[in-house]
């Protein structure tokens, strides 16, 4: 598991009446590098310069993040030996690419009704910011620094759309229930 469990709190309106408003504290999530907990919302994600350098968690940026020492620095996500959160890349413009290492922040909070004492819907209201620190091309050799430079100058803003926001489904699950679980009851506890 290359992220730990996330824990949140929350308000109702009412402890004990179906339609209550859910309103939740904002989460942040940092993937990829190792931030100081307390500017973990507003730090610069470590991501590379114009020689395509970053800096790196101690003892490397290839030590899980789990393990890794330092702050504002990039480790490895995944402990696949590769810095940052690996991202596997489709139709990237100018250049043919296999892998891209990054850092990511995503912030958010839902908001949302009780419908039973099993189910919350709602709504969530999300921020996601990236950091380029390197990429792999589709032959498997690594990036050249133009190419680096380039996916930098590419890297997207990710933004909610206004007219389409995204929405959440949250539900009661059995006591012990696994990730495997709840993957093999997905269209029982997640109807369309």
């Amino acid at each position: 598991m290359s992220v730990p469990p996330v824990t949140g709190t929350a308000t109702l309106s009412s402890p004990d009446e179906t339609c209550a408003v859910f309103d939740s504290v904002p989460i942040t999530l940092v993937l990829g590098a190792r931030l100081d907990p307390a500017e973990v919302e507003i730090a610069a994600l470590p991501e590379a310069d114009d020689n395509a350098v970053f800096p790196a968690c101690q003892p490397t940026a290839a030590t899980a993040c789990a393990t890794a020492t330092g702050t504002n620095c990039a480790c490895d996500q995944e402990n696949d030996g590769m810095p940052g959160a690996t991202l596997i890349a489709h139709n990237v413009p100018a250049i043919e690419l296999d892998q891209i290492y990054v850092t990511l922040r995503t912030s958010f909070s839902l908001h949302g009704q009780v419908h039973s004492t099993d189910t919350v819907k709602g709504l969530i209201d999300a921020a996601l910011a990236t950091g380029i620190l390197h990429c792999k091309r589709l032959d498997g050799s690594e990036c050249p620094v133009e190419d680096v430079r380039l996916m930098k100058t590419l890297n997207p803003i990710v933004t909610p759309q206004e007219r389409n926001p995204s929405t959440f489904r949250a539900v009661r699950v059995a006591p012990g229930a696994t990730c495997a679980d709840i993957i093999a009851n997905v269209g029982t506890l997640f109807p369309r």
